[in-house]
This record gives structure tokens, C-alpha cells and sequence, in this order.
């Protein structure tokens, strides 16, 4: 409860602010006149709903603008104002924050030989695949029924009734992508302020949430718009790429290496000591799940979707495909090589979280456990911005009658 008590916190502040921003929007930019219906843009429309339309409100339109209605995207969109770089920025600290350190620990649990990374990686590229297509699926979805959110989406291509079937889902997932955030900052902050020598209370796991939410999650949380926080997204994309590098530059230097006399070794516990041919490479055992289970939230970003969709600039769906191409090929990429970096060098050792195999004399890793809570911090509001947007929706307080 204590680990929940700043996320409820954000939540209703970050609410209040959104409500209140809408209670003071001047009536004529919430509510048209009754008496007003603009007709739909042809690119957003069928061919069959366009000659429907025609019909009903006896427009006068040509053949040709009937016949061939453009579907691609390729007509220019206003969108937001943010750019290919800073969107794909935000989406690639949408996927990866802490999850992609798990990875090493998802091969652990079938295998301990290296050439499990073999399937590992294929996994991987197929999910992630997978992963980006949906994500571009539901965008594109939200752009063309003209909704903000896939509740709404649902409403308009499958029904109301079960639409609050959907909210809910992405609540529940939200708010427990935002919760596991926040105890691994939790976590790592209090690890670091250990390390500097910080001891009593204000280095324990609650007071270093409750401290990052006031002074960090905060602020970033309650930004308007997504662009605003691609500089964060930025520093934590970097943050994530620098502790990669650390990661194989361990792999290769032999510091955790018993056949090479690794001299961070020492003081190591036992159950964190590399371990590798024991039990082999058992890919057909139900353990394997544990990895699907860890890739699929690792590329769960899809409730961002139709907010990074609106958000970028010239939004057509061509260039939402190019985003999405970026984003999770990089993701992918990254994923792969945090996995294979953290299993060679622990194997069947590599725990949840393969920072904490590290030593605590090692340099680099109080570095990277420091960047990794940089990375939480610019994926943190991503995922929060979901479980607010839901709230509101589940709740009647994000309804704009425009």
C-alpha cells in the first residue's frame, strides 16, 4: 500500500489538472452549435461510406472523388508539433525501461548455454514484429474512425456495450506497468543512495519513491503534450544505450569471468556467480514462457498509441508507419543485445533484474544502475499518461464536446 500511495497521489493530481483545464475552456470551443454537422473528410471514409453519405445528405460530389477516396495517408495532416526524432524517441522509452534487464533472467529460466540466445533472438524479432505492426494497427484505426482512444475506437467499430471492457483492460495494465516503475526506482535509487553512504529511513525503499514521485514524476507527469518530454525521452534512450555498452564491455573484459581469475568475483555471492553446462538448453520446457511472457510487456506500449499518432507532426499514416518501423527496430535491437550482453556473461545466474549480479564494488554498475533511473524516469510518464487517459474515460472527466 505504501508502494501505491504516490501513484494514487499522481493520479488525482494529474486529474484534477486535466479537469480543471476543461471546466475553463471557453463554452464556444467545447460545444459547436446544435445546428451544425461537418461532414466527414473522404480520406477517413470508405468508399462504400462516402456514396452513403452522399446519399443521405445529398451532396454534390463527382465521380472520381467517390471512386477514389484516398486511404494510404498520403494527404497532408496537421497532426502535433512533435518531430520523427523526438516521436521516436518517446516510443522507444515507451518499451524499454527496466524490462529489457529481466531478459538475461527470461534465457535463465530454460537454459544456461549460450546458444540459447539462438531462439532467445528470434523470439525477440518476431514479437517484436508482431508488436509493431498492432501498435501502428491501432493508431492508424484511431486516425481514420476520428477517436482519441481505443475505447473510443472499439466504440465506433465494435459497440458501446463492451467498450468498457477495453478501458478497463488498459487501466489494470497501465497502472501495474506504472507500479512495477516505480518499485524498481524505488529500488535503484536506494541501492545508489547505499552505495554514497546514506543510511537509516531516507535510504530505505519507501522514502526513495516518495521522493522521485514528488520531485521528478510529478512535474513530468502533469506535461500537456508528449513532445514535451522528448528530452527526457532523450537522456533515457542514451541512458539505456550507455548501459548496454557497459554491459558488453563486462561480457567481453572477463572481470566476471572464473576462467579468466575475474577479480570482481570475490565478493560475490554464490547465487550470483556465472553458471554455465549445467542444465543445458531445455527450449521445449514450460519455463520458455517466462520469456514470452517478459518480451510481450517489454514492446507493451500499444496504449500510447493514438497519442503519439495525434502528436506527431504531419500525421499521415505513412509516416505513422515509418514511426513505428523506427521504434520498434530499435527496440528490438537494443532488447537483443541487453539479453545476450547480461546471459554470457551470468548464464543460468542472470537474475530478475541482471544489475543486481553485478558487484557492489563495481564502478560501473553503480553508473548504470544511476542511468537506468534516468531511463524509468522518461518511460514512467508514457505509461502514466495511459492509465490517466483511461481513468478520465472510465470516470466521465476526459469527455470534450467540441
Amino acid at each position: 500500500m505504501k508502494t501505491l500511495t504516490p501513484f494514487v497521489i499522481l493520479l488525482y493530481v494529474s486529474g484534477g489538472i486535466e479537469a480543471f483545464t476543461l471546466k475553463h475552456t471557453p463554452p464556444i470551443i467545447r460545444q459547436a452549435p446544435t445546428n451544425f454537422k461537418a461532414p466527414p473528410t473522404i480520406s477517413t471514409l470508405s468508399r462504400t461510406r462516402v456514396r452513403n453519405y452522399v446519399k443521405v445528405h445529398h451532396l454534390s460530389m463527382s465521380s472520381s472523388d467517390v471512386a477514389s477516396p484516398d486511404t494510404s495517408g498520403s494527404v497532408a495532416d496537421t497532426g502535433g508539433d512533435s518531430s520523427m526524432a523526438s516521436s521516436s524517441f518517446n516510443l522507444v522509452k515507451a518499451c524499454i525501461g527496466a524490462g529489457v534487464l529481466a531478459f538475461p533472467g527470461g534465457v535463465a529460466a530454460f537454459a544456461d548455454v549460450p546458444r540459447a540466445l539462438v531462439p532467445a533472438s528470434l523470439i525477440m524479432a518476431v514479437l517484436g514484429f508482431v508488436s509493431g505492426y498492432s501498435f501502428y494497427s491501432i493508431g492508424r484505426t484511431c486516425k481514420d474512425e476520428g477517436a482519441s482512444s481505443i475505447g473510443e475506437a472499439w466504440t465506433k467499430t465494435v459497440g458501446k456495450d463492451s467498450s468498457w471492457l477495453v478501458d478497463v483492460s488498459l487501466f489494470l495494465t497501465t497502472v501495474g506497468a506504472a507500479l512495477s516503475f516505480s518499485i524498481n526506482l524505488g529500488d535503484l535509487v536506494s541501492s545508489v543512495l547505499q552505495t554514497l553512504g546514506v543510511t537509516g529511513f531516507m535510504a530505505g525503499r519507501h522514502a526513495s519513491i516518495l521522493a522521485v514521485t514528488l520531485s521528478s514524476l510529478l512535474p513530468l507527469c502533469s506535461l500537456s503534450s508528449l513532445a514535451a518530454l522528448a528530452p527526457v525521452s532523450i537522456v533515457g534512450v542514451f541512458s539505456s544505450i550507455l548501459t548496454c555498452l557497459f554491459l558488453g564491455y563486462r561480457t567481453i573484459d572477463g572481470s566476471y569471468n572464473a576462467a579468466k581469475s575475474g577479480h570482481l568475483l570475490t565478493n560475490l555471492a554464490a547465487t550470483k556467480k556465472p553458471q554455465f553446462g549445467i542444465r543445458g538448453n531445455n527450449f521445449f520446457s514450460p519455463s520458455i514462457l517466462i520469456l514470452f511472457s517478459m518480451i510481450a510487456t517489454g514492446y507493451m506500449s500499444h496504449f500510447a498509441a493514438s497519442d503519439m499518432q495525434k502528436d506527431l507532426k504531419n500525421n499521415t499514416n505513412e509516416r505513422f508507419r515509418t514511426l513505428c518501423i523506427i521504434g520498434f527496430g530499435i527496440t528490438t535491437v537494443l532488447s537483443i543485445l541487453f539479453m545476450s550482453f547480461g546471459f554470457l556473461t551470468f548464464g543460468g545466474a542472470s537474475g530478475a533484474l541482471v544489475l543486481n549480479n553485478y558487484a557492489n564494488e563495481d564502478v560501473g554498475a553503480i553508473l548504470c544502475r544511476s542511468l537506468t533511473v534516468i531511463s524509468l524516469l522518461g518511460s514512467f510518464p508514457i505509461v502514466f499518461n495511459g492509465a490517466r487517459s483511461t481513468w478520465l474515460s472510465l470516470t466521465s472527466k476526459g469527455k470534450r464536446h467540441i
